[in-house]
């Protein structure tokens, strides 16, 4: 199947794997020569990857090196640990051909530390650290081999460059006596935990929208109010000669210092209550001051705007006709 896919236009790298991102996992636990227990965090989780599979997946190499196509059943049994691993184990020294032993028992050979390689997420988009190690494929220390939990991945040049169709023809072609084949993109396997976030950020756009409409419609009725209660007011004001400038420029500094006020009660309560929004945020926090800053900027301006049809309403007044319904 590998080959055949390997050889679709478009394909830029293939890999086979056992234990992938958002997708299978398997704990394997290992020990350090000299120490009695490893540190207090999840896992070890073990993946069985081919030498491809990094460039496959697209997970970054840190430090020392990649495993070869050589590497394998029979060859030295080597390993490449996740820098959350490394930095547990080892946190002030490198981790490079230090020894791994992987299992239980006396006698298991040391796995000796090839290279260190960033984190990759293992089953959810937000998980705190977590050791991860990579072995060659044919050197994972459990019997019988699981080929039901073998996987091909495989990355094209860019989205667009082989169709899901093509990939599953070409796949159900090579794999004619299979009951069942399972073809997915790495989106299908992201979108449903995106999913839950998207709705999460739909709801709050939605209902911050509908505020700040209510917001600028409650604010024009009130500026709109004070303008036709203060009719007389500047009426009188005209008649002892101020420019109609400058009660257009009244009613905006009104508008303006209410405007401060609500902002700066509004950016109050954000700050005191954003940790608690923070569980329902991706990867934002609740008291990032840009947003913060940004949001009460565009309320500003907004309020602003709004009270430009009241203030302009005050500098149509007639001295006469206000002073006569006065």
């Amino acid at each position: 199947i590998r080959s055949e896919v390997s050889s679709l236009p478009g394909i830029e790298h293939t890999a086979l794997a056992i234990g992938t991102p958002l997708g299978s996992f398997f704990s394997f636990g290992v020990r350090v020569p000299g120490r009695d227990s490893l540190p207090d965090l999840d896992g070890p989780w073990m993946f069985a990857v081919s030498s491809d599979y990094f460039a496959t997946v697209g997970t970054s190499l840190i430090a020392g090196g990649l495993f070869s196509s050589q590497d394998g059943r029979g060859t030295e049994p080597v390993t490449i640990i996740s820098e959350s691993m490394a930095r547990a184990l080892w946190p002030s020294e490198t981790a490079l051909n230090r020894c791994l032993l992987i299992g239980a028992g006396d006698n298991v050979p040391c796995a000796r530390i090839v290279g260190v390689v960033r984190d990759v997420r293992r089953a959810s988009l937000q998980e705190k650290a977590v050791m991860q190690y990579y072995v060659p494929l044919g050197q994972e220390r459990w019997q019988p081999w699981p080929y039901e939990s073998l996987e091909l991945l495989a990355r094209p040049h860019t989205a667009s460059a082989v169709s899901m169709d093509l990939f599953r023809r070409s796949v159900a072609r090579a794999a004619s006596g299979a009951y069942v084949v399972r073809v997915a993109s790495m989106q299908d396997r992201v979108d449903p935990l995106l999913r839950q976030w998207r709705l999460g950020a739909a709801l709050f756009v939605a209902f911050g929208a509908l505020a700040f409409i209510v917001a600028l419609f409650g604010l024009y009725a009130v500026a709109s109010y004070v303008v036709s209660e203060r009719v007389p007011e500047f009426g009188i004001r005209l008649a002892l000669g101020s420019s109609r400038t400058s009660l257009f420029r009244l009613v905006l500094v009104w508008v303006a210092k209410v405007t401060a006020l609500g902002v700066a009660v509004g950016g109050a309560l954000a700050l005191a209550v954003g940790s608690r929004l923070e569980p329902l945020l991706f990867n934002q926090s609740g008291r990032d001051p840009s947003v913060i800053v940004g949001v009460a900027g565009l309320v500003a301006l907004a309020m602003l705007g709004a009270s430009a049809v009241p203030a302009a309403r005050a500098m149509r007044v007639d001295p006469l006709t206000a002073l006569r319904n006065d």
